[in-house]
């Protein structure tokens, strides 16, 4: 194996440690940018598997709970969803709920899940209680529209589990059409990323 032969195998076995390193911390990384709010979206396009991992995985607004373990919604188009979560030591399948795409409230679309069970702080907070935001960008985004709170008409905060219910919003983060979580807890004024957890559409 000649010089050039060799450092062409370096640069391939480095590529493949980077890329496993990467697998490791997936649900770490965070879109550096807000995500693009659709202006319509068809009910159609929410049907299906969404998913997420997480993989001791950090909320940073609960850092002393960690998470491991795959996040599932499956929504069927008579208007209901199952939710299931398998992780190390804890599997729950949850009953059938309802959920509901509202679109006229001024925030863009999102889904009302009607008892959704909120895995991202941990197994321990699942069943809260947690008081739930909009993704900081989303927030500031209604905010400049509807400076005043007597202006707007959208919910921006929930009680949970006492309002049952919980928000997904459908966006386009780096043009792929995603569910953002709502996040709890304190969240820095000045970071507008887009937090994981995120759920991913299956085969897309």
């Amino acid at each position: 194996m000649n010089l050039i032969d060799r450092w062409k195998f370096f640069i391939l076995l480095l590529a493949v440690a980077l890329a496993f390193s990467l697998v490791g911390c997936l649900d770490d990384i965070r879109y550096n940018m807000p995500c693009r709010i659709p202006q319509d979206i068809e009910e159609h396009k929410l049907l299906g598997i969404w998913q997420l991992k997480y993989h001791n995985y950090i909320n940073p607004d609960s850092e002393s709970a960690k998470i491991t373990g795959t996040e599932t919604l499956i929504l069927l188009s008579n208007g209901t969803y199952i939710q299931v979560f398998d992780g190390p030591g804890y599997v729950q399948i949850g009953p059938v709920h309802e959920w509901k795409l509202i679109t006229d409230e001024g925030d863009g679309p999102k889904l009302a899940m009607t008892d959704l069970r909120y895995y991202a702080n941990g197994v321990e907070w699942v069943d809260g209680p947690l008081l739930l935001r909009p993704q900081k960008s989303d927030l500031l985004r209604y905010k400049q529209i509807y400076p005043l709170p007597s202006e707007g008409q959208a919910k921006l905060t929930v009680k949970y589990p006492e309002d049952g219910f919980v928000y997904l919003y459908p966006r386009y983060c780096l043009g792929k059409l995603v569910l953002l979580q709502m996040v709890s807890g304190f969240v820095d004024p000045d970071d507008l990323t887009v937090h994981n957890p995120v759920f991913s559409k299956l085969g897309e």
